[in-house]
Order: C-alpha cells, then structure tokens, then sequence
C-alpha cells in the first residue's frame, strides 16, 4: 500500500500518520495541556473552576456546542516517578494527583479524546533514569495507568544526544504486551503515539528508530507520530511554513 502522510496544525507541532490499510484517515486537533501549576498538575482542581478556564476547549462558542479540539494531552507524567509508583505531596502511585477520572471525563465526556505525556523536556534525565533501571515495568505501569483512566500514552522523550533506544524498545514492547496496536481507534487505552523532531535537527537517532520499527503501514505499533517544530520560527510566514 502507498505511504500515507497527514500534516495538521497541532498548537505549535504537526502530526505524522502512518495508517493501517483498513483505517480511515486520521484528523486531529488538539491541545497539550498543562494545567494552572506550570505542568505538575500536582494539585487537584476544582471542578467549577477548571470549566470557567477550560470551557473553550469544550464548547467553540459559535452556538454549535461542538468542541474546539479533539484530543486534549495532559502533560507531563514523571517517568521515573511512574516506575516507583511515587507517592508524594504532588503524586499518587507515579501519577499527578490532578491527573484524575474528574479531568479526563470533562474531556470525554464532550467527545474529546484524552492522553497522558511521558517525559517532556524537563524531565528527559528522569526518562533516562527510568529507561536505564527497569524499561519494562515503567510500560507495563504505563499501560495499567492508560487502561485505568481509559486514556492514551504519549511518549516526549526529548534525549537529542544519546537516546536508549534499547530501553525505549523495551517501554513500547511491555505496553504493547498488555494492551495491543487497535487500528480501529476503539479503545482510547491503545493509542500509543511519540514525539519526534521535525526535520533533521532534532532527535534523530528516536525518529530514524521509531520510523523503521514502529510507524509503518505494514505492522504499526504506534498510531502516530507528533512532529515538534522550533520553539522560535523564522520570521518570515512563508519560512516558517516550510520549516
């Protein structure tokens, strides 16, 4: 089958597909979410008050009451934390105590789809440090993490350098174990998606690995691919299209 690309605007990045032959198309629109304390989501919100501030993202306000978006991604879960199953004034079991069933319906309950980021650039040490003592378990928390909230895993990796990718196998295979690739898009705990670079400039060593293993149309294992653009585009629109 002919490789299948999308490119769509995803608040400050673009997404790669690479669809199985009997699934449609994937469009997506969404949001990284880091709630009101920087992107611990370490405190519990209150629930009135997480509407007053998130009621745009439910609801576009054009008098449809569609929602703006169709993905919202709570970012970020600690990977080392998730691996010891920390509990701390932040974290309960490894996972922000605002990463909650409360948070996630608000979501899906509007038809949003929700996911859980692993990592981010602030905690790529910590990924390396998880990655390094037991990949495995961290994927298999991951997964018992997804299925009990009922939400997808994203995997923000950001090693540009000298990524282990040996450990990273080892994550995507332990979660792949427990809750396998769904090409239907059914079960919201199956969506396994990771960011890459775009371009050649950034983490390439993870996108030369993920594209030849992990995003092809034959034997997907991961549903997608979250291509992050420069944080400072040039100037120019036209430039900064292209880039």
């Amino acid at each position: 089958m002919r490789q299948m690309l999308t490119v769509l605007l995803l608040l400050g990045a673009v997404a790669v597909f690479s669809p199985a032959p009997s699934q449609a198309q994937l469009q997506v629109y969404g949001a990284w979410h880091c709630g009101n304390d920087f992107c611990t989501w370490a405190t519990v919100r209150d629930m009135m008050d997480f509407d007053t501030k998130n009621h745009w993202l439910i609801d576009r306000g054009d008098g449809s009451r569609l929602p703006s978006v169709n993905l919202v991604i709570l970012s970020f879960v600690q990977p080392t934390k998730l691996l010891n199953k920390t509990n701390d004034s932040g974290d309960t079991n490894g996972v922000p105590n605002a990463m909650n069933a409360a948070v996630v319906s608000y979501f899906t309950t509007h038809n949003i789809r929700v996911m859980l980021s692993i990592g981010g650039i602030t905690y790529t040490t910590a990924w390396d440090q998880a990655l390094s003592t037991n990949p495995t378990q961290l994927g298999l928390n991951a997964a018992a993490l997804a299925r009990s909230l009922g939400v997808g895993i994203e995997i923000d990796y950001e090693n540009s350098s000298s990524p282990n990718l040996t450990g990273l196998q080892s994550f995507v295979s332990a979660y792949r174990s427990q809750i396998p690739y769904d090409a239907t898009g059914a079960n919201p705990a199956a969506r396994l998606t990771i960011d890459l670079g775009a371009g050649d400039q950034y983490l390439t060593d993870i996108s030369r690995y993920a594209t030849a293993n992990w995003l092809n149309d034959s034997s997907p294992v991961l549903d997608y691919a979250n291509a992050m653009v420069p944080n400072k585009q040039p100037s120019s629109a036209t430039s900064a299209e292209s880039n």
